[in-house]
């Protein structure tokens, strides 16, 4: 048993393991040889500063704010700013050296005592020659020299640190937000700029060519209805006419009902100003060419524009300049426009004036017309008249209706003189079901000589007449103007009296609101005298 006992035991004593260093051997100190000092422990500030050594280990349990340090030690918790400034104030009554402030390097006289823990986080430069510092420091400093010099107490020497000179303060950088929408917005208009020149260049060239014969056209409508419109004429690059009209198309007319009168027409104005008359009224656009109109075009395209404001320039078909206005995007609707607004321009020859055509009587509204190409508008007044157009010209006709009844205009033109351009189409007055509308049927002049377009207003599933026909003589010719073959027994003297009776009525048309018998008798009249004068 003692024989294996110890076989186990020398056996243990020579095992090792692999993670297990090996045993340094212990060296035992000489009797002769001196003891060393342990070296002391170094305390320091968050800034890397050391802290006196006197002044021990800081406090281990500490708040977790972060507040300036008094001393110049950095940034620290509230807990380290009071224990140093306790030792600073220890060290100042026992006549240690006096503090010395952050931003600088001349002490503070001792009857001072300790400047204030809680300072401003500003910067500028202290009295005395401290340095830089707090506002709340430099207040400080002053009212101690205050005392000192009440007291009399010299006043401690100002000397400029060669260490820490005190560096002059930048004024902060001037933001501004809007400094990159106005560089924008130059070089945007030195781009709308070079637009309204090149237009004007070509106004140059078509003036010379026209010899300073031509008209304008200025509109404006509501996107509810109503609006106006103003034709300028000018000879010799004179304004010699003016023309004005009103037109409403607020609410569609509904048709009459059977047995009902025709309602009333909406209400315009039309006036035309000659001569010395010229500028009497104040409704319309001022009388002016185009060489004024496009001076303002020019100070518009210069103007820089706001971030609210949208410029828009345009040309027509001719390369002429007929748009340069500035509009406030922050109005919806009907929002004002400042600068160039032209509707058309039309140039004259030789010494001859351009005249603006003349508008269609009853439904026609020609200033809602902004294609090149003139499109004469017809309507109910045209009933049973007689109209001269130029062949391939195009005319639509407008008519009230209502489709959700079951009734809709329907073509029953008959021959190839008039050639019906797609289908009918209707479009509602107000977005409410049942609402009445206006139907527009577009025809084209295919063929010279006479021709009867007719309209029916009528339900087309049922076998009944239909409510409402609408015919109207159409005349086609080369020119568009109506022509009457030379004969021996014509009075000449008739037929001016006639075209000037013809002219009055129309006029009277326009202005006079009548009742349904008067309007029949009206009509009937017109007829019956257009008759003659084309027989």
């Amino acid at each position: 048993m003692k024989r294996t006992l110890s076989l186990f035991i020398a056996t243990a004593t020579c095992i090792t393991f692999a993670d297990d260093k090996p045993a340094q051997p212990q060296v035992l100190p000489k009797a002769d040889a001196p003891k060393q000092a342990p070296a002391k422990k170094v305390f320091r500030a968050p800034n890397g500063k050391q802290f006196p050594e006197h002044w021990g280990a800081p406090p281990l349990r500490q708040t977790r704010d972060l507040r300036v340090l008094p001393g110049g030690y950095g940034r620290g918790s509230g807990t380290l700013a009071r224990w140093i400034q306790q030792n600073l104030e220890k060290d100042a009554n026992k006549g240690k050296p006096g503090i010395k402030p952050v931003a600088g390097r001349k002490p503070f006289p001792k009857h001072w005592g300790a400047p204030p823990r809680l300072q401003t986080k500003d910067l500028r430069p202290l009295p005395g020659g401290y340095g830089l510092g707090s506002s709340t420091l430099a207040g400080w400093i002053q009212k101690n020299l205050d005392n000192d010099a009440k007291n009399g107490v010299p006043a401690p020497p100002v000397t400029v640190d060669p260490v820490a000179p005190p560096r002059p303060v930048a004024p902060p950088p001037v933001f501004n937000p809007e400094a990159k929408a106005n560089e924008l917005a130059k070089e945007q208009a030195k781009v709308d700029t070079a637009k309204v020149q090149a237009g004007i260049k070509a106004w140059e060239a078509a003036k010379a060519k026209c010899k300073g014969n031509y008209s304008y056209k200025v509109g404006f409508q509501s996107f509810v209805g109503f609006g106006h419109e103003t034709t300028i004429v000018v000879k010799n690059n004179k304004v010699t006419e003016r023309h004005y009209r009103t037109f409403n198309r607020r609410r569609p007319i509904a048709p009459p009902r059977p047995g009902g009168g025709a309602p009333a027409q909406p209400k315009t104005i039309s006036w035309v100003e000659k001569g010395e008359a010229i500028g009497t009224n104040k409704r319309g656009a001022p009388a002016k060419t185009l060489d004024e109109l496009y001076k303002v075009a020019l100070e518009t395209a210069q103007k820089p524009l706001k971030q609210f404001e949208r410029r828009y320039i345009r040309s027509d078909k001719q390369g002429l300049l007929v748009s340069c206005y500035i509009r406030d995007r922050r109005i919806a609707d009907d929002a004002p426009r400042n600068g160039l607004v032209v509707s058309s321009i039309q140039l004259g020859g030789g010494n001859e004036a351009v005249a603006a055509p003349p508008a269609p009587e009853g439904g026609g509204d020609c200033a809602l017309c902004r294609t090149e190409a003139h499109q004469l508008h017809l309507g109910q007044a045209e009933n049973g008249r007689t109209i001269t157009v130029k062949l391939g010209s195009t005319l639509r006709v407008k008519l009230n209706g209502n489709p959700t009844t079951g009734f809709t205009w329907n073509n029953v033109t008959r021959g190839t003189g008039l050639k019906l351009l797609g289908k009918i189409t209707h479009k509602a007055g107000r977005p409410v079901p049942g609402a009445p509308g206006m139907s527009t049927a577009a025809f084209q002049a295919m063929k010279l000589g006479k021709s009867e377009l007719v309209l029916e207003y009528r339900r087309v599933f049922e076998d009944k007449p239909p409510l409402n026909t609408v015919k109207i003589n159409i005349v086609v010719t080369e020119d568009g103007r109506a022509t009457t073959e030379p004969t021996a027994n014509k009075n000449q003297a008739r037929i001016a009296e006639l075209e000037k009776e013809i002219a009055r009525m129309k006029d009277f048309a326009r202005r006079a609101r009548f009742t349904p018998e008067g309007l029949r008798k009206h009509n009937a009249k017109l007829a019956e005298l257009e008759n003659e004068l084309a027989a």
